[in-house]
């Protein structure tokens, strides 16, 4: 149900600020309205954030895998402690981070510089003697393989000194000499041929003896490669620290950013609260100072407050659902109760499978078990759990086992010699039962669609609204559904057919009297209720949508038989018993996943279309009070106790 809510302005001292902050945050009570015109620098503290963050991050290369049954659970107290080894632990990686991308940084120069001269370490000459040459030039670089030969052919001509080495990166490697006066031409001629001179370094030193110091060089640094990454999966094994403190400097930030206004004497704050929990806000606020005020007010028509739903556990999970749609408007009905049962039953029948069903509630039991998620994930897979429930009735009903036939009425039965049956029909064999069942199925859906907005404007005063847009088709519903009911099922029951007739016809008098009472002239009202009565057409599409629901169960059933007969054909032999048991799984798990993805696309496409509809504006936004935002631990324990 939708909540009311009040507002409220908190007074305090200037000196309780702080603290009284930091008491609205871990109690969760208050819906913190921002102050535009008040701004608070938590620049540091942002910049903080960003460096864990970061830390993080590179940790999360060097320790174990993050599980996804990891639940991180602290209390209260040891959240908000600052402790030391924290920012001990951020200041060890961030160093041991820098130090390390220094290293690679050098590391992948000195492998450049190497795999550019460790060709010419045969070259038994200083490089310094061979750069201050008076009276020739050295060159040393690469040439392209396919023209090596023009090139030796060259250098024979000219009577050219050269020597070529095994260079497998570049090419092969090529030293050659010229004199000074020839050398500008010659070099001309030489990269004509595809020669890329390589820049001898300036070492004091032999080719070999460079080319070995960078080797050594290389060794060092990568052992110290090697001594920092050690380092560092000993400090992954403390992520959890700046786990922590990442989500207790975010709570900080948020703290911060709260901004009081000022009076003569004092500071305030506004915000909302529910109005079941003043009192629990009262008690919050005195057990922080005694030296208070708390001014509550009813929202006026100007105000635009927070819609707060509080709900069961079960239609809590549900709340996703309408929430993708649009949050409830504070002022309509909460339409939450309602989603969840019809959304939890029309998944149920169009998964219509006993082995979907129980594989549903094992795999997001042991998710909802041993992963634990949060917030709005949570309620999804909440929501596919609780269907599981619905998809085994429904699969009894059908008599369906992971698209086998199953009589569970026929088991139990035969243990004391009876014959019964728990299967009232089969999509397959019976889909024009199933086709007039999910036509009824819809009516009632639609029904109840109609009676929200009844009561809707009920409660809003509009009695003859309430008649003529509600009443009226639900009494042309109701009828129309009772005289094919005589129809189709009880053909002897010709009362019931004149009493679907005259509740249609009283419906249909309503509206030709009552939808046209906006208009000011009698040709606008007749013409308004004529229109209205042709407005039947669309609820007769409405109606028909409703036949989603036997064709998704008719596909899920089709295929996962279609899967168990394929498997069946192949089964002569050990090998096709082998192959038939892959056809089993890959074909059940295809049909699994697509039958619960397109269950949920096209159940909640019957809530927002055909049932939203009828009644639902929306457009309203959560009631969300100030709390601890966690993104990197699980859960405050003290406080889910508290809360609870």
């Amino acid at each position: 149900m939708i909540v009311p809510v009040k507002k409220a302005r908190i007074f305090v001292l200037e000196e309780r600020k702080d603290e009284l902050v930091r008491a609205l945050q871990k109690a969760s009570l208050l819906m913190i309205v921002p102050n535009s015109s008040l701004s608070v620098d938590v620049t540091s503290d942002t910049a903080l954030l960003q460096r864990i963050n970061k830390a993080i991050n590179d940790l999360s290369h060097y320790g174990k895998k993050k599980s996804l049954f990891k639940h991180h659970e602290v209390t209260y107290e040891n959240f908000m402690l600052e402790d030391e080894r924290q920012l001990r632990l951020l200041e060890d990686v961030e160093t041991k981070i820098e130090n390390l991308n220094s290293l690679l940084s050098h590391i992948k120069k000195t492998e450049e510089s190497f795999q550019r001269y460790a060709p010419f370490r045969e070259i038994d000459i200083n490089v310094s003697d061979l750069k201050k040459s008076s009276f020739s030039r050295y060159h040393v670089g690469h040439v392209q393989e396919d023209s090596l030969d023009n090139l030796k052919a060259f250098f024979a001509e000219k009577e050219i000194p050269y020597q070529t080495f095994s260079s497998p990166i570049y090419g092969t490697a090529l030293f050659f000499a010229s004199f000074y006066e020839e050398d500008e031409q010659l070099l001309g001629e030489v990269n004509k041929r595809s020669f890329s001179e390589v820049d001898l370094p300036d070492v004091n030193l032999t080719m070999s003896d460079y080319v070995s110091n960078l080797e050594n060089d290389l060794s060092a640094r990568k052992k110290q490669v090697g001594d920092l990454e050690i380092g560092l999966k000993d400090l992954a094994k403390s992520k959890s620290l700046l786990e922590l403190m990442y989500d207790r400097i975010q709570a900080k930030i948020d703290r911060k950013t709260v901004a009081f206004a000022k009076t003569e004497k004092s500071f305030y704050l506004d915000g909302w609260v529910r109005a079941d929990q003043v009192d629990e806000l009262s008690k919050t606020v005195k057990a922080v100072t005694t030296d208070f005020d708390i001014e509550l007010s009813d929202p006026t028509d100007g105000d635009l407050p927070p819609t707060a739903i509080k709900n069961n556990k079960f239609v809590t999970q549900f709340e996703t659902i309408t929430n993708m749609y649009s949050v409830p408007h504070h002022k309509e009905l909460d339409p939450n109760p309602a989603v969840a049962i019809w959304y939890w039953i029309i998944f149920g029948i169009m998964m219509g499978d006993i082995g979907y069903g129980l594989a549903m509630l094992t795999i997001f039991g042991l998710a909802i078990w041993l992963i634990k998620p949060k917030g709005t994930l949570k309620q999804l897979v909440s929501v596919f759990f609780y269907s599981g429930i619905t998809s085994i009735v429904a699969g009894i009903l059908f008599g369906s086992f992971f698209g086998a036939p199953f009589d569970l009425g026929a088991l139990i039965g035969s243990l004391f010699a009876q014959q019964w049956t728990t299967i009232i029909l089969n999509p397959v064999n019976d889909p024009l039962i199933m086709l007039g069942f999910s036509l009824v199925f819809g009516v009632l859906h639609i029904i109840n669609g109609l009676g929200f907005k009844f009561a809707l404007l009920i409660r809003r005063k509009d009695y003859v609204g309430a008649i003529a847009d509600a009443l009226s088709w639900i009494l042309i519903l109701v009828g129309l559904v009772l005289f094919a009911a005589q129809l189709v099922i009880w053909t002897s029951a010709s009362l019931l057919s004149y009493i679907g007739l005259g509740f249609a016809g009283v419906g249909a008098l309503l509206l030709l009297f009552l939808a046209g009472r906006k208009s000011k002239n009698i040709f606008g009202k007749v013409l308004g209720g004529l229109g209205a009565l042709y407005k039947s057409t669309s609820y007769v599409s409405d109606i028909l949508s409703y036949s989603r629901i036997l064709a998704l169960s008719l596909s899920s059933a089709v295929i996962a038989s279609t899967m168990n007969l394929l498997a069946g054909m192949i089964q002569g032999s050990v090998i096709g018993f082998i192959l038939s048991l892959l056809v089993y799984l890959v074909g059940h798990v295809f049909n699994f996943v697509m039958s619960m993805l397109s269950a949920y696309v096209h159940d909640g496409r019957l809530q927002y279309i055909e049932f939203f509809g009828k009644f639902y504006e929306g457009g309203g936004y959560l009631f969300e009070p100030f709390s601890i935002r966690l993104k990197q631990i699980s859960e405050i324990s003290d406080l889910r106790e508290e809360r609870r």
